[in-house]
């Protein structure tokens, strides 16, 4: 049952960081878990069991969890840098040596992201160079075509390679107060949120109040 607890919390990572802040009521917590601990155990149980169980799992995730410290350490000085004026093609995965073909011969683009997932391959890019690229493939293929994206790129200290959660706090932190991530990328000391143009400027006061709260300081 502790088990079950443990994985109902790690997907509600809100709550496994008002756990961290000691602010969770864990009787209202199993209240809220308890119809979930049901079914997927299969069996009834207790208010009290319910309660146990969570108090148990929310223990052992707190001993695994990364110490606020390490995130300060991690993000101290950071830098966060807008691109904007870009596009996202996703194609079915077919296409994708044509897409490569064409990508070797672009020049000059001030952002250029490719990446090749299991159903399709995803180009971020130019709006220029992702409009040159639509013009080679079939429109069959098109899965998704964004315009009016714009990239937040932070870049942190080399602490940032080897800290766990960076990525998803940084996440949670956006979609959390609804801006929608369209791409969600990494390159070395680079954290690449692509989003919608119109959200750049909340996105952007969301990031650096968390940076100044944790500790870092942003440009």
């Amino acid at each position: 049952m502790v088990k079950i607890a443990q994985k109902l919390i790690v997907s509600m990572p809100y709550i496994l960081e008002a756990m961290r802040l000691n602010i969770v009521n864990y009787s209202s917590l199993a209240r809220l878990l308890k119809e979930d601990l049901e079914r997927i155990s299969g069996r009834k149980l207790s208010a009290g069991a319910a309660k146990v169980a969570v108090f148990r799992a929310a223990k052992s995730l707190l001993e695994d969890y990364t110490p606020p410290e390490t995130f300060s350490r991690a993000l101290r000085g950071s830098e966060l840098h807008v691109i904007d004026g870009l596009s996202v093609l996703a194609v079915e995965t077919g296409e994708r040596e044509a897409l490569l073909e064409a990508l070797s011969h672009v020049r000059g683009a001030k952002f250029l992201q490719a990446v090749h997932g299991v159903t399709a391959f995803t180009v971020i890019a130019d709006e220029e160079v992702v409009s040159e690229l639509l013009a080679r493939v079939s429109s069959r293929s098109v899965l998704q075509y964004l315009r009016a994206q714009a990239a937040i790129i932070l870049t942190g200290p080399p602490d940032i390679l080897v800290t766990p959660g960076i990525v998803s706090r940084l996440a949670m932190s956006l979609s959390s107060r609804g801006i929608n991530l369209t791409e969600v990328l990494s390159s070395y000391r680079d954290v690449i949120f692509v989003i919608n143009r119109s959200d750049v400027g909340r996105a952007l006061e969301i990031l650096r109040s968390l940076l100044e709260v944790i500790g870092g300081t942003s440009r």
